[in-house]
């Protein structure tokens, strides 16, 4: 996979993205929101799953994002969101999630986790993701109450 061409891929991924924080069970169970890291792999675990509203409401409803994670998640073959749906459809839920780092900012606290795929994604009939391949994300989670969130990713 070129660099282009993942570029190309997160683009897309991060142009469609968004945050919601509703709170409920996901189909695998309740969301875990108690802590930054658990709050990650509630939202990675959801969204490879295809859990649309349990992957939302581990967003603000006021944060950068809150609207376009359901965007990117239900995003259909012809929109330019697509690629980002297939990305996060790859992610093995089951594999690893190491966080990588955090740091607090103004804007809240900086993340940064590792996913694996568990199949290739294909792009403009390219293959830009293989099996096995990693990538990281990076978000900012914000607490709201007794819930980490996510402002933005």
């Amino acid at each position: 996979m070129t660099k282009t061409t993942l570029a190309v891929v997160v683009i897309a991924l991060a142009a469609g993205l968004c945050s919601c924080a509703l709170t409920g069970a996901s189909r695998t169970g309740r969301l875990d929101l108690s802590s930054p890291d658990a709050t990650v792999i509630s939202f990675t675990k959801a969204a490879a799953g295809g859990d649309v509203d349990a992957a939302q409401a581990c967003f603000l409803p006021d944060g950068i994002d809150y609207k376009d994670v359901r965007r990117v998640l239900t995003a259909e073959p012809s929109s330019p969101e697509y690629p980002g749906r297939l990305m996060f459809e790859a992610i093995d839920p089951d594999a690893l999630m190491p966080i990588i780092s955090m740091e607090e900012t103004e804007e809240g606290l900086a993340i940064v986790w590792r996913v694996t795929f568990k199949r290739d994604v294909q792009a403009e009939g390219q293959t830009v993701i293989e099996t096995g391949d990693t990538f990281d994300f990076d978000g900012t989670l914000r607490k709201s109450g007794d819930k980490w969130l996510f402002y933005s990713l």
